[in-house]
């Protein structure tokens, strides 16, 4: 979580605008309060928010002239977040960094904007990474992000995951830093033009160099106790020597360079170099207290609490006792991470980001919350180029292999994608019961014969498993469970099964990396898979010796199973290797303090080996390579040497693992348990504080060949890092700290396994999930013949019944040259949805697919060969895995095709009409992972049954059309899959509400035309005619003639467009809403006259060339010619339907106003102009009804509803206003808005004024 501290505070907002309340307080210089802010060169941009709108509603209020922007990493990429007043919460996603196939619980980053503040650079990873030295060294990526226009542009190499790496500059460069060459040992420093979006030059360096930096003469960076000047060949000069190590360099203002230096154990000082090269102390202060910030320009600010500032206060001070996770650029804003809670529990929560707001002088703090993701645990627009030619037989079903071992070559021992070797994710109750039991040997309870249907014979885990004697033990002596907690903690997140699976949910067996998965220069696509990268990593422990399938030691074939499957036997698997790791170093006299393995502080090297391994037999004439390998050692500078010990203050500690070594986290993880987010409180009982080492060069001595002030190595005194391996004892224990922790018992609540409940329990019956968005159908209808996506349901854990599959499903995967199936490194099994199973994968480009080395995914389901003529097609929607609102179905009737696209995002067991078709023998339906544009939002696509039952041509074949008008926007609920929150950059506010005029003209149209029966319900609130047959995705879904559901079948269309070309949302928010807003601050209104003259709309960001009452006719008549090509492209579609075309109310009329709301916002003559103007566009929407020439019917609603008597807005005649007046607050499933975006649409009387509207001129 991240809490944001703010250093301005808003007043309270619009009464009756509900949000969440925000303290008052004074600005930090004691100025009125927030003003206007805006970017260096711009005129307002994403990355400043100006002074706060009324209800708003939890606005970040940035001062004048600073730059804010987070980068935030969560399950599906990290999110770069910008202020935006007009959110609830105060901040917006402005773009998600992530790369496809990545099989990570989360992601992390390290970010800088760059000084002028128009630019974030970003490194992100899998944040598994931060545990694997070589791709902590070279395998990150690089991204720069606009922070106006959200564009990002990701390097086309790979870089590296370091605590200093991007490092910005005074303008708009950026050095971006990765280890390379043999063992890593050199320095590559890649300078990049975030305004040209491209790399200006590539440096390297001998030996591993830190806090690169561009500067106006190059690059500069921190070798040891020396700030370095790195030439383009890669050589180096001195510009200036510290007395300890270098850290934290700033470029500074007039060319100079700020940066900390080491001066001992727990002391540290702050430097200048200026441009004539002179060094003066700015301050000092406690080593793990400073930090140093970048600042607008080079004007830096150092961050702590110095015990000497240099006189003249040469630098900017934020006084503050932790170092915060985040600083706007010019310190206005300050980002604090969330504190770790201690002994209290914390309650049950969403994933969501806090922010909670302070002055940065002083004063009470409050805090509002952005949602960041839905709970689903399988994690699921803009214009953009015209719909993908997605036309039927696109991606045929392929010979491609199917199953995931099939044509891999992995080496692993256990395939992912079978459904025989399902695993239930384990609660954190049953990973801490099994923990204590596992230190001390009580996991003995039997295992029955096909425990989990594996097919394993009884067995029970201790007899698996058997662990040695702890040497230096006394009797009864173990490993304290907080040790093993804390192992399983860092390595899996409590996770034996795929990080996809929430606890109680069967899916894959956790596997690290089991395709050995290859990936382009720049990270950002799939290329291939290299089975001899694989890694084979299982379950909570990460077990990775020992678990290939040609192995056969240390464990036997059933062994290697039960690791895989049992989260019992993966834990003992982690004991013996811990305790094997102690034994083998106490032999070796490689000892922490007084070497009691009943100590938890003690494990510290042990815990170093679980990681690294030990090096046993020391390299020719070295025994320097003797130990504990380097990657681990706390005084390399791959990691601060200001850090805090991890997790000892904040939790935002573990969003940047990779500031720590593995042991530090590890010992992290058993003092602070990880937060239960699903049910509440802790995961495990942790042990509190610990006793950790306080001086990290306690392991940088000549002992190790190790020096801190080496300027050649990162401190390693050899080249090979091989030749700086611990392996000496050591104390670090002392009078003032003498204490070592034991186990905390407390966690051990006794009894039997705990049980884990399902929390998406399955369709166990095709009667268990409801038909959705059908009017007058709730269940699937009797004999229909289902076939599911596996042809038994026998191996399934989710406690259904065995059924079998009436017909065949085959997955097939894309591969590349090598014939690996690419396919499936991204595809997933999941125990929900019908009968218990589900496969999902993500989705993927039309090019992506077809390409040689292809990751595409075809799912086929082919009925008996008796299902055939007329056929009711229904596909079954699992609750989780279906994020997308672009799957294309494509349905092969045996002589034809016909594709038809769905919005999946339900997040319910459901079953969805796909129509009836006329089928012949061999008859299919398949669907693939390609979608039209929403693969570049890290989106799910699924895989579940699909049913078919008889049926007959559709007498009633009816598609209805149009935007929030036709949709029924603000007649609440609205339909699941039309109401979700943004979820990596898509949401979906479509609204579609059953109480929508088309669903009572449906039941009217059945009724008049008795027989089979379908309806199509697309209509999508902010549409305009782009989103019905243009470029533009409304709501993520793709524009709605190319859904495809119009064809020689459909009888009738409605459709309703034009009002948001017309840009009526618009002139409302602008003549009235804010006018409204206005008035309850002061009278006379002071908002704006929108019919003055020199008035002039801002639309899109763009200006009116003329006054509003000159340029909006112009806008309206422009629209026929579109019009009457959208009517005649809907006929050459549906050639034999009646298309009827709804016109617009007036929303407000001269005799509907009322004092007390509407007048002292809206005046007469603004009304009339209202109403002029919606009668404007029926004109012209009739005249193109009749210029296109197909037949279609135009419906006029003025006079039905303006009366009288007057059913307007603000007419207030007790249930007989048809058209909602301001709606202040609304709140819904995709997300919370003030004003609500229901105001001035019709209501439900008045959707039904428009059905009778519509039936009358249908004769129905």
């Amino acid at each position: 979580m991240i809490v944001i501290c703010l250093a301005l505070a808003m007043s309270s907002g619009l009464p009756g605008l509900t949000g969440t309340a925000l303290a008052v307080a004074a600005s930090p210089g004691g100025g009125s309060g927030p003003a206007s802010a805006t970017p260096a060169g711009g005129t307002g941009g994403a990355a400043s928010t100006g002074a706060p709108q009324p209800g708003a509603g939890g606005h970040v209020p940035v001062p004048a002239g600073d730059v804010a922007a987070l980068a935030v990493g969560t399950p599906d990429g990290v999110n770069v977040l910008v202020p935006n007043s007009a959110t609830v919460g105060g901040w917006r996603e402005l773009t998600n960094l992530s790369v496809q196939g990545w099989d990570t619980p989360m992601w992390t980053e390290f970010h800088c904007v760059t000084g002028d503040g128009r630019y974030m650079a970003v490194t992100f990873a899998p944040i598994g990474m931060a545990d694997d030295e070589t791709l902590r060294d070279e395998g990150a990526f690089g991204a720069i992000v606009d922070l106006r226009t959200g564009s990002r542009w990701v390097l086309p190499v790979r870089v590296g995951l370091k605590y200093y790496s991007p490092g910005c500059g005074t303008g708009t460069d950026v050095v971006f830093s990765r280890n390379t060459g043999t063992d890593h040992a050199n320095t590559e420093l890649i300078r990049v033009d975030a305004a040209g979006s491209k790399i200006r030059d590539r440096r390297t360096v001998t030996g591993r160099v830190a806090s690169a930096v561009p500067t106006a003469k190059g690059v500069a960076a921190a070798d040891g106790s020396r700030v370095i000047s790195v030439a383009a060949n890669g050589g180096t000069s001195t510009l200036a020597t510290a007395p300890g190590a270098v850290f934290d360099l700033r470029p500074s203002s007039s060319d100079g360079l700020d940066y900390l230096a080491v001066t001992g154990p727990t002391t540290s000082k702050a430097f200048r170099r200026g441009s004539n090269g002179k060094v003066a102390e700015l301050a000092d202060g406690p080593l793990r207290n400073m930090a140093l910030w970048q600042g607008r320009g080079g004007k830096n600010h150092l961050v702590g609490r110095p015990s000497r500032v240099a006189g003249g206060n040469p630098i900017d001070v934020l006084g503050t006792d932790t170092q915060p996770a985040d600083l706007s650029l010019e310190g206005g804003l300050v980002v604090d991470g969330e504190d770790v809670p201690g002994g209290t529990a914390p309650t049950k929560t969403t994933s969501a980001i806090t922010i909670r707001n302070r002055s940065r002088s002083g004063g009470a703090a409050t805090a509002t919350q952005v949602t960041a993701a839905a709970a689903d645990q399988a994690p699921a627009a803009s214009a953009s180029p015209a719909p993908s030619s997605l036309a039927p037989g696109t991606l045929k079903p392929n010979t491609l292999p199917s199953g995931g071992a099939a044509g891999s070559g992995s080496p692993c021992a256990v395939a992912p994608l079978d459904p025989s070797m399902q695993v239930i994710q384990p609660s954190p109750a049953q990973i801490q019961w099994s923990a204590y039991r596992a230190v001390s040997g009580g996991l003995t309870t039997q295992r029955p014969a096909n425990w989990e249907k594996h097919g394993l014979p009884a067995y029970t885990p201790a007899s698996l498993i058997p662990i040695a004697s702890l040497a230096g033990a006394p009797s009864g002596g173990h490993i304290p469970t907080q040790v093993l907690e804390g192992v399983l903690a860092q390595e899996s997140n409590f996770s034996q099964a795929s990080w996809r699976a929430l606890p109680g949910i069967a899916s894959d067996p956790l596997i690290a990396n089991y395709y050995g998965t290859a990936y382009s220069s720049d990270g950002s696509l799939i290329v291939g898979a290299n089975p001899a990268n694989a890694d084979c990593g299982y379950g909570v422990g990460q077990i990775t010796s020992g678990m290939t399938g040609t192995a056969t030691s240390p464990w036997s074939d059933t062994v290697k199973l039960a690791i895989a499957t049992d989260y019992e036997v993966n834990e003992l698997a982690a004991v013996k290797m811990l305790t094997d790791f102690w034994n083998q170093l106490y032999g070796m006299g490689i000892l922490a303090n007084n070497g009691d393995p009943t100590k938890i502080e003690n494990w510290y090297f042990a815990i170093w080996a679980y990681n690294t391994g030990i090096h046993t037999a020391p390299l020719p004439s070295n025994y320097h390579s003797l130990g504990l390998g380097w990657t681990n050692n706390p005084a390399q500078n791959d990691y601060p040497p200001n850090r805090q010990p991890f997790l000892s203050v904040t939790y935002d500690d573990a969003a940047h693992p990779s500031r720590w070594p593995y042991q530090e986290k590890v010992l992290g993880w058993a003092a602070n348990s990880q937060l239960d987010l699903i049910n509440g409180g802790f995961k495990y009982t942790a042990s509190g504080i610990l006793n950790l080492p306080q001086n990290y060069f306690l392991f940088c001595t000549s002992a190790n060949n190790c020096s801190q002030t080496n300027t050649s190595g990162g401190y390693c005194n050899n080249a090979d890092r091989s030749y700086c391996a611990w392996h000496t004892a050591v104390t670090w224990t002392s009078v003032d700290r003498p204490d070592l922790a034991s186990e905390n018992p407390a966690g051990d609540v006794g009894g039997g396994e705990p049980a884990v409940a399902d929390p998406y329990p399955a369709s166990c019956s095709a009667a268990a999930s409801p038909v959705v968005q059908t009017p007058g159908t709730t269940a699937l209808p009797g004999g229909a013949v289902i076939v599911d996506e596996l042809s038994s349901s026998a191996t399934n854990l989710a406690g259904c019944a065995t059924t079998s599959s009436a017909g065949t499903f085959a997955l097939t995967y894309g591969t590349d040259s090598s014939g690996h199936p690419l396919g499936a490194i991204d595809t997933h099994q999941l125990g929900v949805g019908y009968m218990g199973h589900t496969y999902f994968a993500r989705t993927v480009a039309l090019a992506r697919a077809s390409a040689s080395n292809s990751v595409g995914v075809t799912g086929t389901w082919t009925p008996p060969s008796s299902v055939t003529g007329w056929q009711r097609i229904w596909v079954h929607i699992p609750d989780n895995g279906a994020d997308t609102q672009q799957a294309d179905y494509i349905i092969n009737t045996g002589t034809t095709t016909k594709d038809r696209i769905v919005n999946q995002r339900w997040n319910q067991n459901s079953w969805f009409d796909l129509g009836s078709y006329q089928l012949s023998a061999g008859a299919y339906v398949y669907l693939t992972n390609v979608t039209n544009n929403d693969w570049n939002h890290t989106v799910d696509l699924a895989w579940d049954a699909i049913a078919f039952t008889p049926s007959s041509k559709p007498a009633v074949d009816y598609v209805a059309l149009g935007d929030s008008y036709q949709a029924g926007e603000g007649v609440q609920p609205y339909y699941g899959n039309a109401d979700r929150p943004v979820m990596n950059g898509i949401g979906d506010a479509c609204h579609r509400s059953p109480q929508a005029y088309s669903n009572t003209v449906f039941n009217a149209l059945r009724a008049a035309h008795p027989g089979d029966d379908e309806f199509h319900f697309l209509a999508c609130s902010g549409a305009v005619i782009n989103d019905i047959n243009g470029q533009h995705y409304d709501q993520g879904e793709v524009p709605q003639l190319y859904q495809n559901w119009l064809d020689e079948n459909t009888t009738n269309v409605t459709i309703g467009i034009g009002g948001n070309d017309s840009r009526f949302s618009t002139i409302v928010q602008a003549c009235l809403l804010d006018n409204l807003s206005s008035a309850f601050s002061q009278l006379p209104l002071n908002g704006p006259n929108c019919m003055a003259s020199d008035f002039h709309l801002t639309f899109n960001g763009t200006v009116d060339p003329q006054p509003l009452t000159v340029q909006e006719p112009i806008v309206i008549d422009g629209l026929k010619p579109r019009l009457v090509a959208l009517y005649q492209q809907i006929h050459s579609l549906a050639p034999n339907a009646k298309i009827t075309v709804l016109g617009y109310p007036h929303i407000v009329t001269t005799g509907s106003l009322r004092l007390d709301i509407c007048t002292v916002a809206i005046n007469p003559d603004l009304a009339q102009w209202f109403a002029d103007m919606a009668d404007r566009l029926d004109s012209v929407t009739s005249q193109a009804v009749s210029e296109a020439g197909v037949g279609a019917t135009f419906v006029n609603p003025v006079s039905t509803f303006s009366g009288p008597p007057d059913h307007g807005a603000c007419t207030f005649h007790d249930g007989d206003e048809w058209i909602n007046s301001l709606v202040p607050h609304s709140s819904t499933g995709s997300g919370s808005t003030n004003p609500g975006p229901g105001s001035f649409h019709p209501d439900a009387a008045g959707h039904g004024a428009d059905a009778g509207l519509i039936n009358a001129s249908l004769g129905v």
